[in-house]
């Protein structure tokens, strides 16, 4: 947590017609909100960072990241990274790799 945002922070080693990423955010779990487009590389074969700083951000949520290639198809998403209060008072949030095959890696940094 930056102040009152949450920096959510993912990556990737390689894309293919990548077009954006959506940052989803739930505040139960269940019911999910799109918050963000970021766009993404297109083509790349090099690790890219995407962050995204939700402001101003609830103290305890969940995110996750979906992929949408550039013929809008959507992949399935990332896994889900809780956030709680004592996370959240200096650090964010990491999720990489998006897109991966079912195996991703979260980061708290705090």
């Amino acid at each position: 947590r930056n102040g009152m945002a949450n920096l959510v922070t993912w990556s990737t080693s390689s894309e293919q017609q990548n077009d954006h990423f959506i940052v989803w955010r739930s505040v139960d779990g269940k019911i999910w909100t799109p918050v963000a487009k970021v766009p993404g590389a297109g083509d790349s074969k090099t690790l890219k960072t995407y962050q995204y700083s939700d402001v101003p951000a609830p103290t305890e949520v969940y995110y996750r990241i979906q992929q949408v290639d550039v013929n809008g198809a959507g992949s399935g998403y990332s896994a889900i990274a809780y956030v709680e209060e004592s996370q959240t008072e200096n650090g964010h949030v990491e999720i990489s790799p998006n897109p991966g095959n079912g195996v991703f890696t979260l980061a708290f940094e705090g």
